[in-house]
Order: C-alpha cells, then structure tokens, then sequence
C-alpha cells in the first residue's frame, strides 16, 4: 500500500505494541470509543473485540478495503471516511448519550487541531484521549512551568485535563519509520467547577496566557501590559502586588493555578 507522506502516515503493524497501548487505556465491554485514524485497521480490530461501540474515522480511501472487510466482522464498529476535523463532533454529542473515550495513531502534524477540536467541542462528553504523537509535543503539553517546553498548550490542556505520558515508542516499530521518536499520551478531562466553565472566565484566562507567552522572555509587568482593555502599567502593578507576584516574573514560571488565580483576581476587581 502507497502511504501519502504529505498526510504524516506511519503505521504501527507491531502487535505487541498495539496490545501495549490497548492494555494501557484499560478497554471495557461497555466502552463507547472514538477512533482517529485507523489507518489498515489493526487497532481497529483489536478495539472493536474489546469495546461496547466503537465509530472510527479515516481520510484516506485507499483504506476502505480493509476496514469495510473488518466493519462486516464487527456488528459494534462503524467506519467513517471524512475528515475527523471537518466533522461536527459538538452536534453528535448532542444526540449520543453516555460518555465516549478517544484513541488514535494521529498524523504529528495536525496533533494541536486535533487535541483543541477534543477539548473546545467534545469534553463535556468524553472521559479522556489516548493518542500516540510526536515525543517532543508529548512533552511539552505535559511539561511543568519553569522549563523551556512549558508553554501556551501547556497551560491550555493542563487547565481541562490530566495529562501523562504513558511511555514512549521508537520509530522501529512504525511503518515508514519516522524520524522521531513517538508517545502515548492521556489526558483525562477534569470536572471543572463551575465558575471556570464560564465564557468570561476563559475568554480572560487564555488572554492573558496568551499575552504572557507571546513574548515568553518578557517580565509579567511587560507582557501583560494592553493584553485587556484597560490593562495599562498602572493596572498591572496594581493586579500583581494584589496577587503578590514579583512583577519581574517572566509567565513561562507560572503554574496553572497561578493564572487561574490571575483570572480570579482580574474578574474580581475589575473596574
């Protein structure tokens, strides 16, 4: 089968490593799962065995063969060929009821589309995502505050999930090996309280990660500063002495709970 580099396809034929992954998401008969790319379909197969329902979603047609052939087999798995980022997830979820859990071999260079889409649109109805990606932005989303991969997807998934990375997998066991080394990421989506959920709460929250991260070697004082109507110097003295932070602080030091509690403060007080 001709694989389309310009689509990022590397296909993992290695069972042992598909079990691995299988046995690390703790699959149940009553699992409702999400497939992003299920490429020739052996995890596929392996997840329709294992779960109550599973939907699994390919681009590529060149596939159709083999997941219609594993489709007739397993009564639970329906194959979707249309572009999971294309697809209206937030409208599905409306008519689905209980809860669905997401897993794929996903292309590295749409992970960040892929992973925003899970979080804005579906996590009010999903228990958590199993995805095999690049090494280097698994460790960024899991990364702590205070290391040169911290960054804004750092904040921006660690504010609504759990993240982990389960373990690593070398480009050996891929078909065409990538030039990188993979991870399996789990990020399991937290109950947030009620006054984070709301629109103003994160509208003002990743405005200010945003500001503090786009010129992430600025002080607070600085980066802040015009970020919000109304955020002039004065404003963001006042907002870091109330919060009692050094304003010489860059943002790539602060934790999440640090800008949650920026948010907090900046709604509190605000003028």
């Amino acid at each position: 089968m001709h694989l389309k580099k310009y689509r990022g396809q590397h296909l993992l034929p290695d069972k042992n490593m598909l079990a691995k992954i299988v046995n690390s998401a703790n699959i149940k008969p009553d699992d409702n799962i999400i497939e992003i790319g299920p490429g020739t379909g052996l995890l596929t197969e392996i997840l329709a065995q294992k779960a109550g329902k599973v939907i699994a979603f390919e681009i590529d047609r060149d596939f159709e063969n083999n997941l219609r052939l594993i489709s007739e087999k397993h009564q639970n798995l329906e194959v979707r060929f249309i572009d999971f980022l294309k697809w209206d997830i937030a409208e599905f979820m409306e008519g689905e009821a209980g809860k669905w859990r997401v897993m794929g071999n996903i292309p590295y260079n749409i992970t960040s589309p892929i992973i925003e889409k899970l979080i804005e649109k579906g996590r009010e109805n999903i228990t958590d995502v199993h995805l095999l990606i690049q090494k280097e932005v698994a460790q960024r989303i899991v990364s702590p505050p205070g290391v040169k991969e911290y960054g804004r997807i750092s904040v921006f998934v660690q504010f609504f999930a759990d993240v982990k990375i389960l373990f690593n997998i070398p480009p050996s066991v891929f078909i065409p090996p990538p030039k990188v080394d993979s991870s399996l990421i789990s990020i399991k989506f937290k109950d947030l309280q009620e006054k984070y959920r709301g629109r103003d709460f994160q509208k003002t929250f990743f405005t200010i990660v945003r500001a503090a991260f786009e010129q992430r070697r600025k002080q607070l004082q600085k980066a802040l500063r015009g970020s919000i109507p109304g955020f002039d110097s004065e404003r963001t003295k006042e907002i870091l002495e109330g919060l009692g932070m050094e304003p010489k602080r860059r943002g790539e030091t602060l934790s999440v709970d640090e800008y949650i509690e920026m948010t907090e403060y900046i709604i509190k007080t605000r003028k």
